[in-house]
């Protein structure tokens, strides 16, 4: 088994969001605490932590974050007049939070970075079906706009794929935690499988609804 990874202190910035590794995130930064945050990460190593808000404001009050979240490192920021931030963010690494060090001026958390484990490894024909369902569902998008693609260019490993899909599904905050939390690529591919078959027959209809609408109109 892996050894135990080093423990390490995060900037946390709690969202309604959910942030995948290699996912992009942009942000407008305006209140005061995460304006000192975005300053505090520049001088540093531009990462901080973001995690999904289980109950309570978060922005302008107090808020109980879920405890796994992933790690995002600052791309690009352009300072606004206004003294907002906008920010331009990509996912990096899942972390679980063990406790919070600090409340003020802005959440500072104790953080352990999770690896992804390939134990299983994750089996060819579960990542094919899942590439199948992917690019089903990405045609079915694209023709309810009039466009079309043959082929899409998907990653190589199972982890990658297992975190673009979680990012591009169309699901909830909660069914997008909870695969974020997946302990594998494996497991996380085996929960968004029927998750993909569902999105595609919500596309489908939507799909057939509009070309009748069309038809209907021609006529």
């Amino acid at each position: 088994m892996p050894e135990p990874a080093a423990l390490s202190e995060l900037p946390l910035f709690l969202l309604n969001a959910v942030l995948f590794p290699g996912a992009t995130l942009p942000l407008r930064v305006f209140e005061p605490r995460y304006r000192q945050m975005v300053d505090f990460c520049m001088e540093r190593d531009r990462t901080f932590g973001v995690l999904l808000i289980r109950s309570g404001q978060g922005v302008g009050g107090p808020a109980e974050p879920y405890t796994v979240g992933t790690m995002a490192r600052i791309e690009q920021v352009e300072h606004q007049a206004d003294g907002t931030s906008l920010l331009l963010t990509v996912g990096v690494q899942r972390f679980q939070l063990l406790g919070m060090i600090d409340w003020q001026p802005f959440s500072l958390g104790a953080v352990e970075y999770l690896t992804e484990y390939e134990e299983p490894a994750v089996e060819g024909e579960l990542v094919v079906s899942v590439e199948q369902r992917a690019l089903r569902c990405i045609q079915l998008l694209l023709a309810l706009n009039g466009e079309w693609v043959r082929r899409w260019q998907f990653p190589v490993d199972g982890p990658g794929l297992s975190y673009l899909v979680a990012a591009r599904l169309a699901m909830s905050l909660s069914t997008k935690q909870q695969l974020l939390e997946a302990p594998n690529a494996k497991r996380r591919l085996e929960l968004e499988l029927p998750l993909l078959e569902e999105q595609q027959e919500t596309l489908w209809q939507r799909l057939m609804e509009t070309m009748w609408l069309w038809s209907a109109n021609l006529n």
